[in-house]
């Protein structure tokens, strides 16, 4: 199919603190550029409103959006929907290519934005067969290519869903982690704080004790 690619980026509906959504958008943008760069158009396809906006205000077009799930892991079932939906696009449009970028995990409460082909399948990478099946009737070949198609997409996508909802589930760990160091390190500060202004205080009467007593050995 002869025809313009497609990124199709995964991010959530709420804003997180940190760079959550903002480092997708970060990263999608660059991916435009780099297309720009070699006279290929991008579509951008967003599952999350988030990503939607971040890349509406930075002046992009987004040919289609889709709420997701926040905070739980998606039902298949609406994958398998958004899924047929992101297939009636590419024929719709005519996507020669479809690339999806998401956050996965890469470590102890940490994650990193992440691409991969999707359409076409990179069929390179997956195991050959042991040996040939054939199809009868012989007919049903093009039907059933579009459902392993269709299938291998849904499982593609399913995959990306839940670790970006893995992603986004450490982004929120990951946050309070940090509230929960800034808040020691304020209430340390103010502890600091107390402790010399106690000082302070106790400096100040003994002083006041100190004069007093001079002014009445000078009477």
């Amino acid at each position: 199919m002869d025809g313009p690619s497609a990124l199709l980026v995964i991010s959530s509906e709420r804003g997180l603190c940190g760079g959550f959504n903002s480092r997708l958008a970060a990263e999608a943008l660059e991916l435009v550029r780099q297309y720009a760069s070699r006279g290929e158009t991008l579509r951008l396809l967003c599952w999350g409103s988030r990503a939607r906006r971040l890349l509406e205000a930075a002046g992009q077009d987004v040919l289609y959006g889709a709420e997701v799930t926040s905070a739980v892991l998606p039902a298949y079932e609406t994958v398998e929907a958004m899924t047929l939906q992101l297939l009636d696009l590419q024929e719709r449009y005519r996507l020669s290519r479809i690339v999806m970028l998401h956050n996965a995990p890469s470590g102890r409460f940490q994650y990193t934005p992440t691409v991969r082909q999707l359409l076409p399948p990179q069929l390179d990478a997956l195991p050959r067969p042991r040996s040939r099946v054939e199809l009868r009737p012989a007919r049903d070949g093009p039907a059933m290519r579009a459902h392993i198609l269709a299938e291998w997409v849904l499982i593609e996508l399913y995959g990306a869903a839940v670790n970006s909802v893995l992603s986004e589930q450490l982004a929120r760990i990951s946050t309070m982690r940090l509230a929960v160091d800034n808040a020691r390190k304020l209430a340390d500060g103010l502890r600091f704080e107390h402790h010399l202004a106690r000082q302070r205080q106790i400096t100040d009467a003994l002083l006041e004790v100190v004069s007093g007593y001079r002014a009445t050995l000078d009477i």
